[in-house]
């Protein structure tokens, strides 16, 4: 269990919004695996909201312009180096490595990196919760524009 939920578990959270702009159905294993390590309800609801405020029509839904994960290496060609930076309990983790690879196959300049035990930008977030863990994103991603 990640120490950031941890924490919030034992201040009596019982329930966890989970929004994200993306309502996939492959997503639901996740959520229930977090409502029953912490005995929460898991809120939902906003995926589609939150979807709906990129794309209002639904006409984009596929365009590599509006969500990488649907580019091809063909779309990535010539682009500038990226760091890829994942938390291990994100539900966008799997969308940021498969853009990770993406940009690999289309040889562009990429470091991909996964944050262990943390939710959505928990190493960000939780600085003072996480004070290594934050140190560590920060000097990565200072060492990568130092990089340039």
């Amino acid at each position: 269990m990640p120490l950031a939920r941890m924490a919030m578990y034992g201040k009596g959270v019982d329930t966890y919004l989970a929004p994200t702009a993306d309502g996939r159905p492959r997503w639901q294993a996740t959520l229930q695996h977090i409502a029953l390590e912490g005995r929460c309800f898991v809120a939902c609801e906003m995926f589609g909201i939150l979807s709906s405020l990129y794309d209002p029509t639904g006409a984009h839904g596929t365009d590599p312009l509006c969500w990488p994960y649907y580019a091809t290496p063909a779309d990535l060609e010539g682009l500038p180096p990226h760091v890829i930076s994942v938390n291990e309990l994100d539900p966008l983790r799997d969308e940021g490595l498969a853009y990770y690879q993406t940009l690999n196959a289309a040889g562009v300049s990429v470091v991909g990196r996964t944050v262990n035990g943390t939710c959505h930008a928990g190493d960000a977030i939780f600085r003072r919760a996480m004070p290594d863990v934050f140190a560590a994103t920060v000097r990565d991603i200072k060492g990568f524009a130092e990089s340039l």
